[in-house]
């Protein structure tokens, strides 16, 4: 996803909806080539429960620059997940708020493939 203002994944050219979230200069310093997320603002993009973004054979590989300027409360980068399952994936800090943690299930949400969650 090249993040340059809009919300669609160009492999699978699926459009999310973008919630709070606003274009910024890259680590590069080129505008609109990244986004801007606000905790204070619940931002984030949605692309609903797409199958897509399911890995049943659990190979999958994920690349993403991120840059988090506080890192006091919990952050999550990426997931497929609701707050009480199925759970699928989730790359975030909520257990040790300086440490972020790449969680997998299998796709019932049953077991964990691997990650730290009890």
């Amino acid at each position: 996803m090249p993040l340059d203002g809009d919300a669609v994944e160009i492999v699978n050219n699926l459009t999310g909806s973008i919630h709070a979230a606003h274009p910024y200069p890259d680590h590069h310093g080129i505008a609109n080539q990244a986004m801007y997320f606000n905790r204070d603002d619940s931002s984030y993009f949605d692309f609903g429960d797409a199958s897509s973004f399911s890995f049943p054979q659990n190979i999958f590989t994920l690349s993403c620059w991120v840059l988090v300027s506080d890192t006091s409360q919990p952050i999550t980068i990426l997931s497929k997940r609701n707050a009480t399952g199925p759970f699928e994936y989730s790359l975030d800090n909520h257990m040790a708020y300086a440490v972020f943690n790449f969680d997998n299930w299998i796709a019932s949400g049953s077991t964990m493939v691997y990650g730290t969650d009890p």
